[in-house]
């Protein structure tokens, strides 16, 4: 709806359940000095850290690429990213069959396999307000996932590595370990 109603030349895309640092829209703004940029994204701290779910999402499914800035990545996180008004136009806009996960997954690799430049820089900063309980973050990690997994196969991305990666890590790299103890803190 917005890329439909704009004249600006980037749009910003904070997720409602989420706010900036002052200084993110700065940051975010002065990477588009560079003309071959396409869009830019930040990362997202989860900021609710009341529940066991609340924490295994802040662990192992906070929005971001880490801690450093990258010249490329294949998509930006919908919690806090950027584009290019002319860059969204030109590979169609948004997929409306994604309205809430994987929207960002998707317009990421179209930009990127039509040749743009996205860049990640953790400097641009927004803190996640979401809560969750056990069954709220199963549904919420389900339709990430999923939808993931369809972007993928839509554009062309090996979605059968990303399943299988995704099993991987969230049975025996994340979760097994934190049912017992993590950075000496156990988490039931």
């Amino acid at each position: 709806t917005a890329l439909e109603n704009t004249d600006a030349d980037v749009l910003v895309y904070i997720d409602t359940d989420a706010y900036a640092a002052p200084e993110t829209l700065a940051v975010l703004a002065a990477e588009y000095a560079n003309l071959q940029i396409s869009g830019v994204g930040g990362q997202g701290i989860e900021a609710v850290q009341n529940s066991l779910a609340d924490r295994w999402r802040g662990r192992h499914a906070s929005q971001g690429h880490g801690s450093r800035r990258l010249e490329r990545v294949d998509h930006l996180f919908g919690l806090c990213m950027s584009y290019r008004t002319d860059a969204l136009r030109a590979v169609g806009g948004f997929d409306t069959r994604y309205r809430t996960n994987a929207e960002d997954v998707d317009m990421g690799l179209r930009l990127t396999n039509a040749g743009r430049q996205l860049i990640y820089t953790p400097q641009a900063v927004v803190y996640h307000q979401r809560t969750d309980s056990l069954e709220s973050l199963r549904r919420a990690m389900y339709n990430w996932y999923y939808w993931g997994f369809v972007a993928k196969r839509l554009n062309r991305r090996k979605p059968y590595s990303l399943l299988a990666g995704t099993m991987k890590r969230l049975l025996l790299t994340d979760t097994l370990p934190d049912l017992f103890q993590k950075d000496g803190m156990a988490l039931v």
